[in-house]
């Protein structure tokens, strides 16, 4: 008989098959998180049986369960003690009692009711099965049936269990002499949650009695055949549920930013699981390479930087338009060149004074105060070396701050960005220089034209170039003026003209000094001869302009192939950084970026060659 009820209590079990799958899985900072979530299982998943493969490699991972297991809960054995159970019908009980006790679980609680006249607890619910076997021995049949009052202590004192809650009612007669109605007892098992299954040993299997049938009815229980019982226990304390497990692993830097496939295996209760889930694209960890940036690290450098800000606010709105609103311009102006150095840089605040005297001192290395004076000159900037190279570091801190700390790297794009910052500005007044030079050679033309205007009106070259100054626009009218300002000091006019060729870089210019001095020496019309000069500069503009046009075709090719891998990066930077970002916190992908740069670089100046032509 308890053979047939554990074969059934198997078959039941074997009805659904255990299985897995991986949920919630994603990657974040060089590890891979998952939820392994089992379902039909008798015992709960191991979690040191764990182990995740990614493409077929195993990699470190660790396990936890989620949420709290569920109580084993606790069974209690009701059994008449009657007179009419003496004989056969006890030593029947006897037996059904042993094999419902060996199918529990060896965590479920278990006990012993027994009635007659009265209804005892005999075994208070224990681990220990021997116990309940010898008190059930001991008992000896004999008086009336109270079995509603039994069935309502036992209720009472399974209630506060919790877990599964089971009642084992073994009789072979009817309520005969109790205090408590079925109905009533009906009612509290209801409430009390408590099912109470009936085997009426007094009947044939599958029968049922009025009394005992409405108890089981009520609760959710089942009235049994004796041979039942166990495959009752078996399926009501081991239930197939749903076993979960947070599931950690660490994921290799060769896999870092790849789409692999995940496969998480273990075990419960000796039975391998193993789920295969679709491909999972995995983050690199920024970590291990590129320490992150310390948080009070990140105060200090915004300090550094509100600090620098505030200064260049100040260094480029402060001294000239806080101090022009309280009085005009000119007598600014005046006063600017009546105080000395000292004593201007004396109207400035201490910190600001600090950083240009330290600024000074690398300005006053030999050589460069001349050249960032005429950089500054020819870029029409008006700062001073000190105030310009104190501005050029201000941009470079911030630059460097704002790229470490969008990239998430301080430590590596930090310093990158500062020489970024550094060497844009450089770069940029070389831009500036070069625009002021082209506007400059632009204006050539129709500045000589109105020279040639004035000179056949009777002014002399000097005169000439006078109404130049007045009229002009900038550039040309201020280098003009910088060249008459020498004639006064006694340097000829042609050589003049000739300084300032060679300042702005302008070949034509230099073409028309010469004429001028091959005028001077052989005779003829100045006036003529520069309306012939700006005639052929005219003719050579038109011609750059074609060879321009011609050329566009090429220009914007090289312009499109420089500019598609760095506007694909910022694309990706922005879309999805954990894909490049091996490039700029790994060590090989710092090697990349330096191969790639050297590449563009050369293909820009090859390119530019290509599509080059002097006119």
């Amino acid at each position: 008989m308890i053979l047939r009820a554990l074969l059934a209590a198997s078959l039941a079990l074997a009805a659904s098959e255990p299985s897995a799958e991986l949920t919630d899985v994603r990657t974040e900072e060089g590890k891979l998180y998952a939820t392994l979530v089992g379902h039909d299982l008798v015992t709960p998943l191991d979690p040191s049986s764990v182990r995740v493969e990614l493409d077929r490699g195993s990699v470190p991972a660790t396990a936890k369960t989620i949420g709290e297991p569920e109580p084993p809960g606790a069974a209690l054995v009701v059994v008449d003690a009657t007179g009419t159970m003496a004989g056969a019908s006890i030593d029947r009980a006897r037996a059904v009692v042993a094999g419902y006790l060996a199918a529990l679980p060896a965590d479920v609680q278990a006990g012993l009711v027994t009635f007659a006249g009265t209804a005892a607890v005999t075994v208070p619910l224990t681990l220990d099965r021997q116990r309940v076997g010898a008190a059930l021995a001991q008992v000896r049949p004999d008086g009336t049936s109270a079995l509603n009052d039994a069935v309502l202590l036992a209720a009472r004192t399974i209630a506060a269990v919790p877990g599964p809650r089971r009642l084992l009612v073994l009789s072979d007669g009817e309520d005969a002499g109790s205090v408590e109605a079925a109905d009533d007892v009906a009612r509290h098992l209801t409430a009390a949650g408590v099912n109470a299954d009936v085997v009426a040993l007094d009947l044939a299997e599958g029968a049922a009695a009025a009394g005992r049938d409405q108890i089981a009815r009520a609760s959710g229980g089942q009235v049994l055949a004796a041979g039942d019982a166990a495959a009752i226990a078996a399926g009501s304390f081991v239930r197939p549920a749903v076993r979960q497990l947070a599931v950690t692993a660490e994921v290799p830097d060769r896999l870092a930013g790849w789409d692999v496939r995940v496969t998480v295996r273990a075990s419960a209760g000796g039975q391998q699981l193993a789920v295969e889930n679709a491909t999972v694209h995995l983050a690199g960890h920024r970590g291990e390479v590129v320490p992150r940036t310390p948080s009070w690290l990140l105060f200090v450098v915004l300090g550094v930087v509100f600090t620098v800000l505030l200064g260049m606010a100040w260094m480029l709105f402060g001294r000239r338009g806080f101090a022009l609103r309280a009085r005009p311009q000119r007598l600014t102006e005046v006063l600017r060149y009546r105080l000395g150095e000292e004593e201007v840089a004396g109207r400035k605040p201490l910190a600001m004074r600090s950083l240009l005297t330290l600024s000074e001192r690398f300005v006053n290395r030999p050589g460069m105060r001349e050249r960032i004076e005429l950089d500054l000159d020819l870029a029409g900037i008006r700062l001073r070396p000190a105030e310009w190279l104190l501005l050029r570091a201000g941009l470079a801190v911030v630059i460097g701050v704002v790229f470490g700390a969008v990239t998430g790297a301080m430590i590596i794009c930090g310093p990158l960005g500062t020489l970024l910052g550094w060497f844009g500005t450089r770069l940029f007044l070389k831009v500036r220089v070069g625009m002021r030079r082209a506007a400059f050679g632009n204006q050539l033309p129709d500045t000589l034209q109105l020279v040639a205007s004035a000179l056949r009106s009777g002014f002399s070259l000097p005169q000439a170039l006078g109404s130049v100054v007045r009229e002009g626009t900038q550039p040309i009218a201020g280098e003009f003026a910088r060249a008459l300002a020498k004639t006064r000091l006694g340097m000829s006019i042609e050589d003049a003209l000739d300084a300032a060729a060679e300042r702005m870089k302008c070949q034509d210019l230099s073409w028309v000094v010469m004429a001028i001095r091959i005028q001077r020496e052989v005779g003829g019309n100045l006036a003529e001869l520069l309306l012939t000069t700006v005639h052929t500069m005219r003719e050579r503009a038109a011609m750059r302009r074609q060879v321009k046009a011609l050329t566009a075709e090429g220009r914007l090719s090289a312009y499109i192939l420089i500019g598609l891998p760095v506007g694909l990066g910022l694309w990706m930077f922005i879309s999805r950084r954990d894909y490049i970002e091996p490039l700029y916190t790994r060590p090989l992908g710092w090697v990349l970026l330096g191969i790639a740069s050297i590449c563009i670089t050369v293909g820009w100046f090859w390119m530019s060659r290509l599509i080059k032509v002097e006119v």
